[in-house]
């Protein structure tokens, strides 16, 4: 089997997801993705990784993926972090792991050794409807993106989750059977300092959400806060501190996560679990942090950090630390998909992050098929590869671009 040709795809809204297929002569396609910055990383995919690519043998996946890092002069060469270059990569090695399921007839969690368990804890990560909430990302650099579609709802979906009732939203993802809660409450306030510090009245207006929370369901629920990456270490600590009366249980990307001393530093004065980093924890990321016992909980994006074969290395060197793994979502369905089947087949995996509002609405218009997620639980389809497909009506949307690479054209 080679490779004939490299397709990426982009779609009006949302034009900060960029997929990538490979296509063979034997009639099967892989399937990747990523997110932000989807016009770069489809001028890189054509530009430098379609040629190496090209004529290739996809199931030799350790090969081309250190070509893909290695061989080439226009690789990434700096600090091991989301690039446009490492988001291709990535995008290229979800698929071809999906190809390699698709060729062999399993399901991507088989060829990582098999499953440790058939579903994986969900916890919710909370968008609000409106400007400032996650949705809005997608349509970043899309001409005309305002009065577009609603990415939020979708077909099917649901609005968003109302954080202006907190104590409700928490009883509603109860009832779900959710177990947990993720949110952002200071960030609206990082801007003020450029993350060095927040007020008292700041940091009493931030609390309050919390505060409503634990007045409406006690310890039911497990408080997850995520920082953004959007503070220094004193407004870091400031914010962690006031929080602590509340028992929060987990602490996302408090301060810049590179500041690796910073990290250790908050590490050893906050209470709950220190977590970190979607858009840095590539093994050799880890291979620095991990020794520094600055993590509680490796999270990572299959999308940004590397692909299957980065996620797969990141599960075993967490096994070796003891430290368990979340994967990353809020970008789309395929990168959920391609970390519910590494969550499977790990023992290290703790948890599955999901965002609703995504999995209910928007993510139903882009693919075939979605995992089922059911009392607090998620699994993957059982279909080869990573079981699903873009959906063929996309492909029909004014404004669809679709580039091909291929072998001799």
């Amino acid at each position: 089997m080679k490779i004939t040709s490299v397709e990426t795809v982009q779609v009006p809204p949302f034009y900060n997801l960029c997929w990538v297929r490979l296509h063979t002569d034997e009639g099967l396609t892989g399937l990747g993705e990523t997110f932000r910055n989807a016009a770069a990383v489809a001028a890189y995919t054509h530009d430098v990784l379609a040629p190496l690519l090209l004529g290739r043998d996809p199931m030799a996946i350790n090969g081309l993926v250190s070509d893909m890092r290695n061989r080439l002069d226009n690789r990434f060469q700096g600090f091991p972090t989301r690039s446009i270059e490492l988001q291709s990569v990535s995008a290229v090695d979800i698929a071809l792991w999906d190809l390699l399921g698709k060729a062999l007839g399993q399901p991507l969690y088989q060829l990582l050794g098999g499953a440790c368990r058939d579903r994986i804890p969900v916890y919710n990560t909370c968008v609000r409807p409106g400007r400032d909430s996650v949705a809005r990302r997608l349509m970043h650099y899309a001409p005309g993106a305002e009065g577009t579609t609603n990415v939020q709802g979708g077909r099917g979906g649901i609005a968003g989750d109302n954080l202006e009732e907190p104590g409700e939203l928490a009883e509603e993802l109860l009832a779900e059977g959710f177990t947990a809660m993720k949110y952002s409450p200071f960030d609206a306030y990082a801007d003020k300092t450029r993350g060095y510090d927040i007020s008292l009245s700041d940091l009493k207006d931030g609390i309050k959400s919390v505060e409503k929370i634990r007045k409406a369901v006690g310890a039911r629920i497990d408080i997850y806060v995520d920082y953004h990456t959007r503070w220094q270490l004193p407004g870091a600590l400031k914010i962690a501190a006031a929080l602590n009366d509340f028992d929060v249980a987990w602490h996302e990307d408090a301060v810049q996560m590179h500041n690796m001393g910073d990290l250790q530093t908050f590490r050893e004065h906050v209470r709950g679990h220190v977590v970190g980093a979607e858009a840095y924890a590539t093994v050799d990321w880890l291979r620095e942090m991990l020794p520094r016992r600055a993590l509680d909980i490796v999270m990572f994006d299959t999308g940004w950090i590397g692909g299957v074969s980065e996620t797969r290395d990141i599960a075993a060197l967490c096994r070796s630390f003891g430290r368990p793994f979340s994967p990353h979502d809020a970008t789309g369905p395929i990168v959920l998909l391609a970390g519910i089947h590494q969550a499977i087949a790990s023992p290290a995996a703790l948890k599955q992050e999901v965002v609703r509002t995504f999995l209910k609405g928007y993510y139903r218009d882009l693919v075939t098929e979605l995992p089922r997620m059911e009392n607090g639980h998620i699994q993957p389809p059982e279909s080869a590869g990573l079981g699903t497909e873009l959906q063929p009506a996309l492909f029909e949307r004014q404004g669809v671009q679709c580039r091909v690479s291929a072998v001799n054209a």
